[in-house]
């Protein structure tokens, strides 16, 4: 029981983290708004060979740039990512439990 407390409240504890961040966010979105990534500071990688699934960025992205395919049954990576939506909140890296989702520094590549 001890610690299914403590699993429960670290993850209240994340999706605060989370909540926080976006609400002071800098970036505001508008559905109008599509920049090129390639203009960005950072790139976001995306490990296919570390997701599991779980769809947590999917839920968390406010821009709607990462989409789940629902059609693909294998046990690979079902995510996709539409990097010209992307607006680098990086809440999608935030959430991801296996480090699937990573934003890297243009000169880090």
């Amino acid at each position: 029981m001890k610690n299914n407390f403590f699993d429960a409240f670290k993850s209240i504890l994340s999706e605060l983290k989370i909540a926080i961040k976006y609400a002071f966010m800098n970036k505001t979105y508008n559905d109008n708004n599509s920049h090129n990534i390639k203009d960005a500071r950072f790139n976001v990688m995306l490990y296919k060979t570390l997701c599991n699934n779980c769809r947590k960025c999917v839920k968390v992205c406010p821009a709607n740039a990462i989409i789940y395919n629902e059609k693909n049954t294998s046990n690979a990576c079902n995510v996709q990512l539409v990097r010209n939506k992307c607006i680098q909140c990086a809440l999608c890296a935030d959430v991801c439990d296996k480090n699937a989702i990573k934003y890297i520094k243009e000169n880090e590549k």
